[in-house]
């Protein structure tokens, strides 16, 4: 591992590990490091580069820190909590672009322009396909309920989230190849 990559993940493990709210269940660290290895998953099967690799994974890490100060729209917070970081790590300028970038791409209603951000929409949304769904879909509903005031029935979530798994498309070829079954499974089960 890359001595920024380590900084970072030690950044972001101790920043989530100490300052995360209590009712932050599905945004925690183990989204976190679950979004990093669907990264590089999916970069796996795409790149050959390592810095391809290192820009996905700096910026999985750093994607939800804006969590911490803010629910809604907190890619504007972790776009600038990473910016701060990894310019007082020295971190190169055209890779730190890049890394934003990706941050900014993970805001739900962006639009992707290149394969990076590609992958790193998938890779946020990976957990439609895991095998915990169900139980991440509850934590998710009880942020909404806490931090948007969002209080939905049981049948209101339901077709809440049986509409988004039926709306949703991965990015990637890769990303279609690794998790479109598991969904459609997931879907059945809601």
């Amino acid at each position: 591992m890359s001595d920024i990559i380590d900084h970072t993940q030690h950044y972001v493990a101790q920043l989530l590990t100490e300052q995360l709210p209590k009712d932050l269940l599905f945004h925690d660290l183990s989204h976190t490091l679950g979004v990093r290895d669907s990264c590089l998953t999916i970069a796996e099967e795409l790149f050959s580069s390592d810095e391809e690799k290192e820009i996905l994974t700096l910026a999985a890490l750093l994607h939800d820190v804006g969590y911490l100060k803010k629910y809604q729209e907190h890619e504007t917070e972790s776009y600038k909590m990473a910016q701060d970081f990894l310019v007082k790590e020295q971190y190169h300028k055209d890779k730190l672009k890049k890394v934003l970038t990706c941050i900014k791409a993970t805001h739900l209603h962006y639009q992707a322009t290149n394969l990076l951000e590609k992958v790193i929409k998938d890779a946020d949304l990976s957990g439609l396909a895991a095998e915990d769904f169900m139980e991440k879909s509850e934590h998710l509903r009880h942020e909404w309920k806490v931090y948007c005031q969002l209080e939905l029935t049981n049948v209101e979530w339901q077709e809440t989230n049986i509409k988004f798994l039926q709306t949703h498309e991965y990015h990637t070829s890769a990303a279609q190849k690794l998790y479109n079954s598991s969904k459609a499974k997931n879907i059945q089960k809601v």
